[in-house]
């Protein structure tokens, strides 16, 4: 009885493990979604609200994206058959994954091709643009619910060989183009095949020179038959010390996992560390959901203090035209007031008209006038017509205006301003209260 209680107990604790998980993945997947929906919404999304001040946002992915790499028949299709606990991937060494497949969760099991898997992860567009590529890309849909796979995306890549193998696309650009896409890239090295395989180290040291190296992680599969300890610790010591030859992969704190499927394991005292696998990808949704949430609370305050900016530069912009009216008034007073003063002291009938003779004006123009030479009246009319031209062409050039805001405008600025800064920052907390709950204690709030 007594045995029988305590595996209830571990049978209860399992359960409970269980229900923690699905419990916090459905948490996490919640958050990921309306934080890509406070970005993608058509009405009021912050992609769409940044646009108005000249800002470009792209809304953050719903799920983490793991590239798996390695050399023929390495164990890559097995890994994600184990991890999702379903048989969707076909396994081995004669069925070698020769395209791009992506394994995702959807509401049901289906196949999608080329053509729409490029529409059901527009991010993945510009695969299109390599020969060969869109042929040989499908997606498999799968409704697991075990781990994490509703916040993961493995993209499982064809095994790689030194030698005159042809691939259907150039699959050393295609393969570090994914790599820089995806959160995660698993190597796989198979110990009974071509472990070194060239073709395999150069694509990761190139890989190595576009991420970061902590992304990368190698895993030896098939450990359980790579024969005795002894055996195993010279395959691992062979593949260390070929990694390390390559400066963009060589590191600090270098590791190598050895995992096997446990499922179908030969009898070994191997230890299986699989396990680290699913808790680096835990490890990567968690930093995933911070970036988010942290990205998610820059943009909004990137988003307010552009508004703010523009407001605050339609505001001057409204002062410095007052000025140039201004400018522009005087100037232009002079251009026409200039010949018109010459005017009336050339002509009488225009002194009559405008002044009379009993203005000190006239009193005062006149005889100016007189005391000129005649002979310079040409240069005094030149130069009066030249500063009138002059005075005409600064009116111009400081009476110019700068365009400003509307006043539907600016309210649309303030609108905005105040949605992110009330409603956005508002869910913002909500999301981040919410992603702390599940491992932070209530009274720690």
């Amino acid at each position: 009885s007594n045995s029988s209680a305590a595996a209830s107990k571990r049978s209860g604790g399992g359960g409970s493990d269980i229900v923690d998980s699905l419990g916090s993945t459905a948490t996490n997947e919640r958050i990921l979604k309306e934080c890509h929906h406070l970005y993608a919404n058509e009405e009021n999304g912050l992609a769409k609200l940044a646009q108005l001040v000249n800002v470009k946002l792209l809304p953050p992915r719903k799920k983490i994206t793991v590239l798996l790499i390695g050399n023929h028949s390495a164990g890559k299709s097995a890994f994600i058959n184990w991890y999702i606990e379903k048989q969707i991937q076909k396994e081995g060494v004669a069925i070698e994954t020769q395209g791009i497949t992506i394994v995702t969760q959807g509401k049901r099991r289906e196949s999608l091709s080329g053509n729409a898997t490029l529409h059901l992860f527009p991010q993945l567009a510009p695969l299109g643009k390599f020969d060969g590529v869109v042929s040989n890309l499908s997606t498999e849909l799968c409704d697991s619910i075990a781990k994490r796979f509703a916040l993961v995306t493995f993209i499982d890549t064809p095994g790689l060989v030194d030698g005159s193998m042809s691939y259907a696309f150039d699959v050393n650009r295609v393969l570090l183009w994914l790599a820089v896409q995806a959160d995660l890239v698993f190597a796989f090295f198979d110990p009974i095949g071509q472990a070194l395989c060239k073709r395999t180290m150069q694509i990761l040291a190139d890989i190595g020179d576009r991420i970061d190296r902590d992304r990368i992680v190698f895993f030896l599969s098939k450990a359980d038959e790579s024969g005795d300890e002894t055996d195993r610790q010279r395959v691992l010591m062979q593949i260390t010390q070929e990694v390390c030859k390559w400066p963009s992969l060589n590191r600090t704190c270098f590791d190598i996992h050895t995992i096997y499927n446990p499922n179908r394991a030969k009898p070994t005292r191997c230890v299986n560390q699989i396990d680290e696998a699913a808790k680096t990808i835990d490890k990567a949704i968690q930093m995933t959901l911070q970036h988010t949430l942290n990205a998610l609370e820059h943009d909004c305050k990137l988003i307010s203090r552009r508004c703010h900016e523009d407001i605050a530069a339609d505001a001057a912009r409204g002062r410095a035209n007052c000025g140039a009216r201004f400018r522009f008034l005087l100037f232009s007073l002079l251009a026409l007031v200039l010949p018109v003063l010459l005017a009336i002291c050339v002509s009488q009938p225009v002194a009559i008209q405008f002044l009379g003779y009993s203005t000190p004006l006239h009193d005062f123009l006149v005889p100016l006038y007189r005391r000129f030479p005649a002979e310079y009246s040409s240069h005094l009319f030149g130069g009066v017509a030249a500063v009138a031209l002059f005075c005409f062409v600064l009116a111009r050039l400081c009476g110019r205006t700068a365009k400003r805001l509307t006043r539907a405008e600016r309210r649309r600025l303030g609108q905005v301003s105040d949605h992110v800064t009330g409603f956005v920052e508002a869910q913002r907390k909500e999301l981040y209260t919410a992603y702390l709950k599940q491992s932070v204690k209530d009274s720690d709030f």
